[in-house]
C-alpha cells in the first residue's frame, strides 16, 4: 500500500488549463493529437489524457493599416475631407422641351396647353417674333416685294381647365406687342396723296381659348379682344404700300375683336400647323390672314393675307426669345414626378 501511494505521488499534477485534451479509454500505450503546438501527456488511473498546448501567432514586425473607404479623402493641404460618392440609379427620361412648347401655341395664336412636363395646365409665358420678309406671290400672278415687317409679341397664358370625356380644355391669357412696319423702298407719287402713313404701333389684347386633341391633331379656337389698340392694326402693316395705288388704311378703332382657329397635326415628330384669323365685325371686304407652319423643313414658314386689295402670299419666320416654363422648371417637375412614383 505504501508504494502504491508513493507512486501516486509521482504523478504529475494537471496544470489550470487542462481540459483541450481528449479522454480515451484506458490502453496499453498514450496517444497523442498533433495540432501544431507542444504536446503534454497526462496519465490518470484508468485513463490517459492527452491534449495540445494553444499557441498565439508569432508577433510581427509590420503593423497594416485598415483600407480607408474611398468617398473619405483628404481635403485641402492635408486636412481630412469628406468626398459623397452619388450612388447610381436608372437613367431619368429627357425633358420633351421642345415638344412641349409646340403644342403650346399654334404660330401667333394660342392653344389650350400649357407647356408642363406635370401636365397641361398652368402658366405659360412666350416671347416671339414673326419677321414678315416679302410677298411671293398675289392676284397679278409672281410678284416679289419686300416687306420687312416685325411684330414682337408676348402670350401670357392661364391654362386652368384639362380635357376630361368630350370637354375640350380651356385657358385665358394676354397676347399683345410691338408691330413695327414696312420702312424704305421707292415710294411712288400716286400713293402719297392717298395713303395714309402707318405708324408703327403697340396692341394689347385678352383671350380665351378651347382645345381639343382628336387623335394626331389638336384642334384649337377662341377670340381676342382688344384693349387700348386691338389686334386689327397689324393686317395693313402686311402688305408693301410701293405696290398698290388703293388706299389701305387701318380699321376704325371700334373694330376690338379678332376672331382665330386653327390645328396642329403632328406627323413623325413634327409639327405642321395652320392658324386662321378674321374680323368678323367687318362685314365689307372682311380681311383673312392664315399662317401656316410646315415642321421647320424650309427654314421660313408662309401666310396667305387676303384684304380690300386683294391677296398675297407671304414669307415669314418665327423666332420663339424666351419660354416658360424653363428648362430648368421642368426637369425639377420631372423629378418631383419620378420620386411620387417611388414611394409606397
Amino acid at each position: 500500500m505504501l508504494a502504491a501511494a508513493a507512486a501516486r505521488a509521482a504523478e504529475p499534477t494537471p496544470p489550470p488549463w487542462f481540459g483541450k485534451g481528449a479522454l480515451s479509454t484506458p490502453a496499453s500505450s498514450a496517444t497523442t493529437l498533433q495540432a501544431g503546438g507542444p504536446q503534454f501527456t497526462m496519465t490518470i488511473p484508468g485513463a490517459v489524457v492527452s491534449g495540445t498546448v494553444l499557441q498565439a501567432p508569432a508577433a510581427s514586425s509590420t503593423v497594416q493599416a485598415p483600407a480607408v473607404p474611398a468617398r473619405l479623402q483628404a481635403g485641402p493641404a492635408g486636412k481630412p475631407g469628406f468626398t459623397r460618392t452619388a450612388a447610381a440609379g436608372p437613367a431619368k427620361p429627357p425633358v420633351p422641351y421642345e415638344e412641349l412648347h409646340r403644342r403650346a401655341s399654334l404660330v401667333m395664336c394660342p392653344t389650350a396647353y400649357a407647356a408642363h412636363f406635370k401636365g397641361p395646365t398652368g402658366e405659360n409665358a412666350e416671347v416671339f417674333l414673326l419677321w414678315y420678309i416679302g410677298t411671293l406671290y398675289d392676284q397679278r400672278g409672281l410678284s416679289i416685294a419686300p416687306i420687312s415687317t416685325l411684330f414682337i409679341g408676348a402670350d401670357l397664358k392661364w391654362a386652368f381647365l384639362s380635357e376630361r370625356g368630350g370637354r375640350p380644355a380651356a385657358a385665358i391669357g394676354y397676347l399683345g406687342g410691338l408691330e413695327v412696319p414696312f420702312t424704305g423702298g421707292v415710294v411712288r407719287v400716286s400713293t402719297l396723296a392717298n395713303q395714309t402713313p402707318i405708324r408703327q404701333a403697340f396692341v394689347h389684347d385678352v383671350y380665351a381659348v378651347l382645345s381639343r386633341n382628336l387623335g394626331p391633331i389638336a384642334v384649337s379656337g377662341g377670340a381676342l379682344y382688344g384693349i387700348k389698340k386691338a389686334f386689327p392694326v397689324i393686317l395693313p402693316m402686311l402688305r408693301n404700300p410701293n405696290f398698290s395705288t388703293i388706299r389701305n388704311t387701318p380699321p376704325p378703332p371700334e373694330i376690338v375683336w379678332t376672331a382665330f382657329a386653327g390645328f396642329d397635326l403632328t406627323l413623325a415628330k413634327r409639327h405642321f400647323k395652320v392658324e386662321v384669323m378674321t374680323l368678323p365685325q367687318v362685314n365689307e371686304d372682311r380681311p383673312w390672314l392664315v399662317n401656316t407652319y410646315l415642321g421647320g423643313i424650309l427654314g421660313f414658314d408662309f401666310a396667305y393675307l387676303r384684304d380690300r386689295i386683294g391677296w398675297e402670299l407671304l414669307g415669314y419666320y418665327q423666332l420663339p426669345f424666351f419660354r416658360w416654363p424653363d428648362q430648368k422648371r421642368l426637369e425639377k417637375e420631372r423629378d418631383r414626378m419620378t420620386a411620387a412614383r417611388r414611394r409606397p
